[in-house]
């Protein structure tokens, strides 16, 4: 993909193409995170011998692979139902406006996930002060990364999904 985006192949990719440059993209990337993750273990995990308890990992997993699967399905539900109502140009639709409107939220979902462990132990330690100017704070950063993904959205929606889904949408 960044191949085709960077100009070095001068056409447009197709789906099979797209699959298999992800594809080569993430081998490529496990290769060096191993090769990495050999490269810099300490010795002295090198030399500790694997210990497993199969049964324990798999009562763990169970509830949460089960939990997996029911994400999975509540989240394609909405595309279904429409589906069966509409009809696929409508889906298609739909899921490009939803998945644009998802930006939206992406600076409160990593401005909490890298604060969560900070707001437990202010919290904890009682430091009420200090949480809420850290909470203060971080909500003005969600506000104005909402507002700054939103507006473009708003009055350049359709401008923006031409430009990267194609006249089609």
């Amino acid at each position: 993909l960044v191949a085709s985006s960077t100009g070095i192949i001068n056409q447009h990719l197709n789906s099979v193409q797209a699959l298999i440059f992800q594809s080569v993209s993430v081998c490529v990337a496990a290769a060096i995170g191993f090769h990495w993750l050999r490269k810099y273990k300490p010795d002295d995990l090198k030399r500790v011998a694997p210990a497993f308890e199969v049964r324990a990992w798999i009562r763990s997993l169970s509830p949460l692979a089960l939990m997996g699967v029911v994400a999975v399905i509540s989240s394609q539900t909405d595309a279904l139902m429409l589906g069966f109502i509409r009809g696929t140009t409508e889906v298609g639709v739909y899921r490009v406006a939803f998945n644009m409107a998802g930006l939206v939220v992406f600076a409160l979902i990593a401005i909490n996930t890298v604060i969560a462990p900070r707001i437990s132990k202010l919290y904890i330690q009682g430091r009420s002060h200090e949480l809420q100017r850290m909470l203060t704070m971080s909500s003005r950063v969600i506000l104005f990364g909402a507002i700054a993904v939103a507006l473009p959205l708003i009055f350049f929606g359709d401008s923006i999904l031409t430009l990267i889904f194609g006249v089609q949408y």
